[in-house]
């Protein structure tokens, strides 16, 4: 259980870089510092999913203070350009991630908590306030601070933001603008001021440092004065798109805490606390689209797109944990998917910071449904959904259009009619695109022996000719990449080497070589980085993604751990995998609370980046986890 005390919480500085998370399960995404001073523009009390895709910010946080009629308490906090205003962060007694956010304040001899409970399947949130230790009831004035903007977009002052603030002795309707959502707060028959006016440049400091948009102004509508009785539960409900009344706060608080109880209750696994601890995080990542499609965020508070990043996490998310259910309905969607955009560019427009092209991605299906077969043995799924889903992705490599199919068997990405430059082959696409075809002659085995030796004999043409073309004169190992005739080799030494040694086919005909290569010069126990540092364009202290996110050169990546601890488990080494899960288990601790980091820096001792909570490596650590200390039978 992660429980932070006030020598931490009353200090700002240490405070406000500890961010809690938490979802819906239908696109939903809230969280902020431990101090609730929202540090970036992702930071929400309350949102709501967009029509087609992204999310809203409605309420961006709320301005609390606890009045006694004679002193007055102030609960928020918040971050300006030159003063912290107010400093309820101050009077901060505990905070405790489990089972939701919970905080306690202190006001000798009064102690007030608060937790905030996000009911799943719903937008919709309980804010409830239980004041203990006091002798005779005290007023909590609420204070919600409005943004109904684009969660990645920015709230600036604008006099037409209509006050469309409607109140009821149960409710309070709010409606800015007619094409955003409608939000209702019902509360406990609270005193209700109509007000209007702007509160004016928040700065968010996550936001600052990776040099993006860090001021805004937030739009205050009106306030709700509730009288708290000692040692009596009090709640505000925040619900889109209909209205949920305010005794229901104790059945959501129940039911979510029953829910919870369960995700980490499987049976068959055991109770392991880092194995309970990474359960926990599972459930933030899974979540129904407006259409119906289950899916994975690739990482949070961000949220969209990025399905590859889905794909890696996908046989640690579900798999690990025996969710075969919501693994079946996952990779529905990934087909349904790709029938309706049948193109990389479409089903992955921009693969995060430059680390794949989007020729990589459909190419980590095949990845995703070997693991699945092997889990379960499901056949059935097998020949009636997966197979056709790849050969239909494998012909499409092999026709062309966005890629290119060489006669020797290589992918090509970047491929123009009538380009003036040299199409590329690079080293990861192609280690995907050899396992591709022996996965799909592996499944067409048992059905259609032709077409399985088609794919079979297509993939060792191409390993023969692979090895030969991309061997490296400069260093061991291949090269990154490769242009067509004549042909060029870039040496550069980046993650994507693993890939030839790690995924279930190995296309590296000397993988000792390549194994040693990555461990000396791009492991680190928290993920593989992205350059060697012996190039000079090496960059150690994280700039490299936080300035320049396409251009990753020396961050650490952790989703490459399992491919890289299964390239140590195919070669029968032995390494020291506990050092991984020791450094994964402090990092739960210390940004992005109960989630693993999405990148670190390169240089020791590898602190973590900007991305807090990440899925393709949360994934990747309960594969290995399961795997190896766990020895559960069917993760492979």
């Amino acid at each position: 259980m992660i429980t932070i005390g006030p020598d931490q919480l009353n200090h700002y500085a240490t405070a406000s870089v500890l961010e809690w998370i938490e979802t819906d399960g239908v696109g939903g995404v809230i969280g902020s510092s431990v101090i609730n001073a929202n540090t970036r523009k992702q930071h929400a009390l309350f949102t709501v999913a967009a029509e087609p895709k992204g999310r809203i910010v409605c309420v961006a946080n709320l301005q609390e203070t606890l009045a006694d009629g004679r002193q007055t308490h102030d609960l928020s906090t918040n971050a300006y350009f030159g003063a912290i205003h107010p400093c309820g962060f101050q009077s901060l007694e505990s905070f405790r991630l489990e089972p939701w956010p919970s905080w306690t304040y202190r006001f000798d001899p009064i102690r007030l908590d608060k937790q905030i409970v996000p009911v799943h399947g719903e937008h919709a949130i309980v804010v409830e306030y239980t004041l203990r230790h006091a002798k005779n009831p005290m007023t909590l004035t609420v204070r919600p601070l409005l943004a109904f903007r684009d969660f990645n977009g920015i709230r600036g002052e604008r006099g037409s933001f209509p006050n469309n603030w409607t109140a009821t002795r149960e409710f309070i309707e709010c409606r800015p603008f007619e094409d955003g959502p409608t939000i209702y707060i019902a509360h406990p028959n609270a005193r209700i001021e109509t007000i209007g006016l702007w509160y004016r440049g928040f700065l968010y400091e996550r936001d600052r440092e990776s040099r993006l948009d860090c001021i805004e102004d937030l739009y205050h509508p009106g306030s709700l004065a509730l009288t708290i009785e000692p040692d009596e539960p009090c709640a505000l409900i925040f619900a889109s798109p209909s209205p949920r009344s305010v005794t229901l706060a104790r059945e959501y608080r129940e039911s979510e805490k029953r829910r919870r109880e369960s995700l980490v209750q499987t049976p068959g696994l055991p109770r392991d606390p880092l194995w309970t601890a990474l359960l926990r995080t599972v459930d933030a990542f899974i979540y129904e689209r407006r259409d119906g499609v289950l899916s994975i965020m690739p990482g949070l508070p961000w949220g969209e797109g990025e399905r590859y990043r889905g794909l890696m996490a996908f046989a640690g998310l579900l798999l690990a944990p025996k969710r075969f259910d919501l693994a079946r309905q996952y990779l529905e969607g990934i087909a349904a998917d790709w029938r309706s955009l049948h193109a990389p560019s479409r089903f992955e427009p921009e693969p995060a910071a430059g680390q794949m092209h989007p020729a990589d991605v459909p190419l980590w299906i095949f990845i995703a449904a070997w693991r699945y077969w092997k889990a379960t043995g499901d056949k059935t799924f097998r020949d009636d959904l997966l197979t056709p889903l790849l050969e239909d992705i494998a012909q499409y490599y092999m026709d062309g259009g966005e890629t290119r199919c060489t006669p020797e068997g290589f992918v090509e990405v970047g491929y123009e009619s009538g380009a003036d430059y040299a199409p590329l082959a690079p080293l990861g696409t192609n280690a995907l695109w050899y396992n591709a075809q022996r996965i799909l002659a592996a499944f067409l085995a048992e059905r259609d022996n032709a077409k399985a030796d088609m794919w079979n004999n297509r993939a060792k043409k191409m390993r023969t000719k692979f090895n030969a073309l991309f061997a490296c004169t400069m260093r061991p190992g291949l090269a990154d990449s490769i242009t067509r005739e004549p042909y060029t080799r870039d040496e550069t030494l980046r993650a994507s080497q693993i890939l030839a040694v790690g995924l279930p086919f190995m296309l590296a005909e000397q993988p000792d070589a390549i194994l040693e290569c990555v461990t000396r010069d791009l492991y680190t126990p928290v993920g593989l980085r992205t350059l060697s540092p012996h190039d000079a364009r090496y960059v150690g202290d994280g700039s490299d993604i936080r300035f320049l996110p396409k251009c990753w050169s020396g961050s650490v990546d952790p989703l490459w751990l399992g491919c890289y601890w299964d390239a140590v488990s195919h070669r029968k080494r032995v390494g020291d995998v506990a050092a991984v899960f020791s450094a994964f288990e402090t990092d739960m601790k210390t940004r992005g609370l109960g989630h693993i980091s999405g990148a670190f820096t390169g240089d020791p001792p590898h602190q973590p980046c900007d991305y807090i909570a990440s899925a393709a490596p949360i994934g990747e650590i309960m594969r290995l986890y399961a795997r190896e200390a766990l020895q559960l039978p069917h993760v492979v």
